[in-house]
């Protein structure tokens, strides 16, 4: 979702945000382009009625839109008793409408900007993206640019991040699954890496899943590398760093300590928006579901159903061509 600051939709001010909400979020649906296009009628009325049930529960509870915090964004949730993919899409809505507010707020130096801590955006990056039934992926091209668009291995942590996410690209594994792999669930065959071992984790089943031939260098480069951290004696250490410990395949830290589901969000969109890659959802599950349509080139759907842990193959099909898809 993209902000135009010439826009119209920065007439409406901090003032005018809290006396007129609603024409103001009119002016900023009208304004504001969601993944580069312009709303259809039909996604303005949503939005419109999204907004609308959020702006009344924040006044029932004595709250602007100013004063809303993710407890109380998860508690006006939590009264709608929503589906995964409708509190996934009121999560996106109103992670590009806090966005806009920041910016606003920092304009006029009113009150303090949240454009570091976005809460709809951090509630939005708590869970998974649900399965849609019409899912977004890269194709070969736009993989090869989010791929030169990662970080330079300049040090261990850009090295163990570009690893990170092509481990989600290469594998498809969902985020939760890459950030508690551990360095013995990696598969070789003959001294080479070849796949991953992905631990049960609901709603997906323990799986072996292989590796894409063109991800792999990049993560051997970083299981040699973190060997030598444990070791002590790579050259990426500083004179103070202890040697890194634990058993995790991506640790935060040299203690181990387990990666947040935030910190590979904002690897993805960061690289996402270095090689000009716009998609609905920016996040890990584009990677995954990118990872399944490329394998769907070269095998079977039920094969790559059971790589994606699927579960049914109906998912699995979603990721073809709508032009294939009648034919499975």
């Amino acid at each position: 979702m993209a902000l135009e600051p010439g826009n119209p939709l920065f007439e409406f001010g901090v003032e005018q945000w809290l006396s007129e909400p609603d024409v103001a979020f009119d002016a900023f649906l009208s304004g504001y382009r969601f993944n580069n296009r312009w709303l259809r009628t039909s996604s303005f009325r949503i939005y419109k009625g999204m907004f609308s049930r959020l702006r009344e529960w924040a006044q029932t509870h004595d709250l602007s839109l100013f004063d809303l915090k993710e407890t109380s964004i998860e508690q006006f949730l939590g009264s709608r008793r929503l589906s995964a993919e409708t509190r996934h899409r009121y999560l996106l809505l109103f992670t590009s409408l806090f966005e806009h507010l920041a910016h606003i707020r920092a304009g006029e130096a009113e009150l303090p900007s949240l454009s570091l801590v976005n809460p709809a955006r951090t509630l939005l990056l708590e869970r998974e993206a649900p399965t849609r039934e019409d899912p977004d992926f890269m194709n070969m091209d736009e993989v090869r640019r989010f791929v030169d668009a990662l970080p330079a291995p300049s040090n261990w942590k850009r090295l163990r991040d570009r690893a990170m996410a092509l481990m989600v690209l290469g594998a498809g594994l969902t985020s939760s699954e890459v950030l508690r792999l551990r360095v013995s669930d990696l598969r070789f065959k003959s001294g080479e890496l070849e796949g991953v071992w992905a631990p049960a984790h609901k709603p997906r089943p323990a799986r072996q899943v292989p590796i894409q031939l063109w991800a792999r260098p990049c993560v051997e480069a970083w299981l040699h590398e973190r060997e030598a951290l444990c070791r002590g004696d790579s050259s990426l250490l500083r004179a103070s760093d202890q040697p890194l410990v634990g058993a995790l395949l991506f640790p935060s830290n040299l203690a181990g300590v387990p990666s947040k589901a935030v910190t590979l969000f904002r690897l993805v969109k960061a690289a996402l928006d270095r090689a000009g890659v716009v998609k609905r959802y920016e996040g890990p599950t584009l990677l995954r579901n990118s990872c399944g349509a490329l394998w769907l080139h070269q095998h079977e759907l039920l094969q790559v159903s059971l790589w994606m842990g699927h579960a049914t193959v109906r998912y699995t099909e979603l990721l073809l061509p709508q032009n294939l898809r009648k034919r499975h």
